[in-house]
């Protein structure tokens, strides 16, 4: 039987790769009139035409008529973004089309190798005992730990409409259940032993750090695809960004964003924790964030945020922090030493494939629904690894990070005086606001 076009996939893969119909039109020498006709249903493709549709998109037409692949409710925070996004419509669509196809890449691999990856997160879960807490708050006339009335007032003139207090009681729920204390060391690790699967992917577009989904098919792993080259510091807050997404967002809001953006601080840096580090922190304290920066593996710019989300240092101080940041050069290139982190896990595939089924480099291409070039351009497996006989992937499951060599390492005092910083300046208010 005659593969036929799926016309749903072919929208996918051309807006993945960034064309419009004119761009395919142009590029297949069919007709624009006739591609808006076969991406309507209106006209059936087969044999030779997709043959050559296929070609021209760099993609077997395998792709192109297998199912949608369907995600649960609008689960990517591309549909989280706030309406001022500087992200196109095209550029949206692409980087959409990129997180779909990753996840038929994903499952074609899994379900080829007979492998799986059990998740053993609840959203249901962690979503009810964050609206308690934030029930209990606002009962008990509380704005939440390390927060006095003065945040909620300045979140209220900022219009957040978002609790705070439920960010903050679903991120400290969820490491409790993970059993974490201080810094997360190896956070892809971490997400990828509860069953989350990571990716990197060219996303086209440096206005979008990651994407994430769940499936309709519960039998599939969650996939949060991170764009590559962030730096370190960027990934690890993406990840904790998108596992709130993953979590607490199961409809589009506007206030999505902000939660997730406070997940992340208190997942990555929990107030309670931090707490005595932040004591005292004033403007001049360059060296004091550029060692916790490589403690807690999060960047200056979110210790700063953090230091003012939990009222450490006031809101002119915050300003004062930004401006001298920028006039450094810290609001784009940041110094500091974050270990990179690689996920493990669909290489594990990868190798399970080749060393225990006898595929090969051109087998794989194909359950990954990809040209054997595609895939090794994008999935290149790292080297085989001795693999236990169980095809359960994330069990025990962990991650390398490369460190940065001891030779090319710079230190926070090296760094700070590079920057012609005074490392005993105490300029700005030198007054705390407080404890966490």
């Amino acid at each position: 039987m005659d593969l036929v076009l799926t016309p749903q996939m072919l929208v996918l893969t051309r807006e993945a790769k960034g064309w419009t119909q004119r761009d395919l039109a142009a590029k297949t020498g069919i007709s624009q009139a006739v591609i808006s006709k076969i991406e309507s249903g209106a006209t059936d493709v087969a044999g030779d035409r997709l043959t050559h549709i296929a070609e021209v998109l760099d993609c077997p037409p395998a792709l192109l008529c297998r199912p949608i692949a369907r995600v649960d409710t609008a689960n990517t925070c591309l549909h989280h973004r706030r309406r001022q996004s500087k992200l196109s419509a095209a550029a949206t669509k692409r980087i959409d089309g990129i997180a779909h196809l990753t996840r038929v890449t994903v499952e074609g691999i899994f379900d080829g190798v007979h492998a799986q990856l059990a998740t053993d997160i609840d959203p249901v879960d962690v979503i009810a005992h964050a609206n308690a807490a934030a029930v209990n708050a606002a009962r008990n006339g509380s704005t939440g730990a390390g927060l006095d009335a003065g945040h909620s007032e300045r979140e209220a003139e900022e219009g957040a409409t978002f609790d705070p207090v439920r960010a903050d009681a679903a991120a400290r729920y969820l490491r409790q259940r993970w059993q974490l204390s201080g810094p997360v060391q190896n956070l892809i690790g971490l997400l990828e032993a509860h069953g989350i699967l990571v990716v990197y992917r060219n996303l086209g577009s440096r206005a979008q750090d990651g994407v994430s989904s769940w499936p309709a098919d519960l039998t599939q792993p969650p996939i949060i695809v991170i764009n590559a080259d962030l730096p370190a510091d960027r990934v690890r807050f993406t990840l904790a960004h998108e596992l709130a997404h993953l979590l607490l967002h199961r409809i589009p809001s506007d206030d999505a964003e902000r939660e997730a953006n406070r997940f992340a601080g208190e997942f990555l840096v929990p107030a309670s924790e931090i707490a005595g580090q932040l004591d005292g922190l004033n403007t001049g304290d360059l060296v004091r964030l550029l060692r916790l920066k490589e403690e807690w593996g999060v960047s200056i710019g979110m210790l700063i945020q953090r230091a003012r989300d939990t009222n450490h240092i006031s809101d002119r101080q915050f300003r004062e922090f930004r401006v001298r940041l920028a006039k450094l050069g810290w609001d784009i290139n940041e110094p500091g030493n974050v270990s990179v982190e690689t996920p493990t896990l669909l290489a594990k595939a990868f190798a399970i494939g080749q060393s225990q089924l006898g595929l090969t480099m051109k087998d794989l291409a194909a359950m990954a629904y990809m040209t054997p070039a595609s895939f090794e351009r994008h999935f290149l497996p790292a080297p085989q690894e001795q693999l236990a006989p169980r095809r359960v992937l994330n069990l025990n499951a962990t991650s390398t990070t490369t460190p940065a060599s001891p030779s090319s390492r710079r230190t926070p005092e090296r760094l700070a005086a590079t920057a012609g910083t005074d490392l005993s300046s105490t300029d700005g208010d030198n007054r705390s606001s407080g404890g966490n």
